[in-house]
């Protein structure tokens, strides 16, 4: 027996015509629930299954499969997976987010419904998942998301598949089982989980206290025990009569247009009046 093929297909030597097809249903059902295995990926790995179940059994005696020259081609409405009718171009981009960079991989095909669902649904699952890191990923990743939402949405419209008898021989033997919709996954909840995170931020921003810096405004807060007026600095939306316009260490540094200085701690502060009440 071929030593290389018992061991892609995990049989120990003269396996029975019963055990190789147990082994390669075997096989090829837990590459079929593999989500993270890439499209092409997945061909390579379904062909070689099937090479090894072909060399096994023509070293049973059974007769050798067909030569390619004696398959029929695939039609242009068939699906290059399993060979179902009818089939869509397709093509599923997913991005992979960094700081300051980005990568995209494509994966696309001739698919039937199913087949297409759950290879469209699993790249757009990971790239819900990978390509909202980074300041242009996260606006190119809604561009990204957007198409390969359209792609899923012709996809589902297809009839559903069918193998025509004389179909050739193709990577599966039947549709992919379509795993639940992108809406019902875990990933989704990153995006809305870093808009949160932005809007928290952007909210704490927004209210945190206002500072005596260049650019600030100021406000009346009553008087102190010897009878001068007290400055505190206020946002520019709110109520002020002054605004911060330099900090220096001596009051002659101050811009011309200054009407009087404010001394915080050790550092001295240029204030203009202003016509804001």
């Amino acid at each position: 027996m071929d030593e290389d093929a018992a061991a892609v297909l995990g049989v120990g030597p003269n396996p029975s015509v019963a055990e190789i097809e147990e082994a390669y249903e075997r096989e090829l059902w837990q590459l079929e629930s593999n989500d993270d295995v890439p499209w092409k990926t997945h061909v390579e790995l379904t062909q070689r299954l099937q090479r090894a179940r072909q060399t096994l059994l023509r070293q049973c005696g059974l007769p050798p499969p067909l030569a390619p020259s004696d398959r029929r081609p695939l039609l242009e409405d068939e699906c290059e997976r399993c060979g179902c009718t009818p089939a869509l171009p397709v093509t599923f981009r997913q991005q992979i987010g960094k700081v300051f960079t980005s990568r995209t991989d494509t994966s696309e095909g001739r698919l039937c419904r199913d087949c297409g669902l759950a290879l469209g649904r699993e790249v757009q699952n990971r790239t819900i998942a990978t390509g909202w890191w980074g300041v242009r990923s996260f606006f190119r990743n809604v561009r990204v998301v957007g198409t390969n939402s359209r792609t899923l949405l012709a996809t589902r419209h297809l009839q559903r598949p069918e193998r025509r008898p004389d179909a050739p021989l193709t990577p599966a033997k039947a549709p992919r089982t379509a795993r639940p919709p992108v809406f019902l996954r875990p990933a989704l909840l990153i995006p809305f989980v870093i808009a949160l995170a932005i809007g928290a931020r952007i909210e704490t921003l927004h209210h945190r206290p206002p500072t005596w810096a260049i650019g600030h405004c100021v406000k009346l807060s009553g008087n102190s025990g010897d009878g001068h007026e007290l400055l505190f600095p206020v946002r520019c939306s709110k109520p002020h009569i002054a605004v911060i316009v330099g900090k220096v260490t001596r009051s002659t540094h101050c811009p011309p247009d200054t009407d009087t200085t404010v001394r915080v701690g050790t550092d001295l502060y240029c204030i203009k009046a202003t016509n804001t009440a």
